[in-house]
């Protein structure tokens, strides 16, 4: 009897399901376009002075024996090199009911979203968004200069809260203390 109950199948008990978020249509509050990142264009000059540097560097750790090292300031220079030659792509950033689309690839919603503050660097104006999860950590979006910082405010004051004084971490505490040591300012060409 037992070996007939076993081969029985069990009634499942149903799973109840969650209710899900309901997303509505999303309607585009404010839609703006702007490069994808800060493109500044370095003199031939530049890259030399950088490269001797680094072969100076590079002969230094090739004594040590540290092959890694020298390998990660090439990448470096290859980077730096890569990003200050080739010009950025042209993306759309909106501000919709449902959430931000950053750079027309990612969409952030409200939820995924913590804060937001405005930062002015190298006549660049920021929006700058906190998100909860620690990666990506902050969005920086550059602002057309036809939009006004409170047109942004009004829209996001909404759905989310303004930092008047936004925390800052060891990394970003590291590059403030580089730009202002290293002036690379005397190198860009004039477009």
């Amino acid at each position: 009897m037992n070996l007939l109950n076993a081969l029985k199948p069990q009634q499942q008990k149903p799973i109840e399901e969650k209710p899900s978020e309901i997303f509505r249509p999303s309607a585009t509050l404010l839609e703006w376009e702007a490069p994808e990142r800060v493109f500044k264009k370095y003199s031939r000059e530049f890259y030399r002075r950088m490269a001797v540097i680094l072969i100076f560097f590079g002969f230094l750790f090739l004594f040590v024996w540290d092959i890694v090292v020298i390998a990660v300031l090439g990448i470096v220079f290859f980077v730096v090199y890569t990003f200050h030659s080739i010009p950025p792509r042209k993306v759309i950033h909106k501000i919709t009911t449902n959430g931000i689309f950053y750079a027309m690839d990612y969409h952030y919603m409200w939820r995924e979203l913590k804060s937001y503050y405005f930062e002015k660097r190298d006549n660049v104006r920021y929006l700058i968004l906190n998100t909860v999860d620690p990666l990506p950590g902050r969005l920086y979006l550059i602002i057309d200069k036809s939009i006004t910082n409170e047109q942004i405010t009004t829209i996001l004051n909404n759905y989310l809260s303004f930092d008047e004084k936004p925390s800052t971490n060891v990394y970003e505490d590291m590059m403030k203390a580089f730009r202002s040591t290293v002036k690379l300012k005397s190198f860009s060409v004039e477009d």
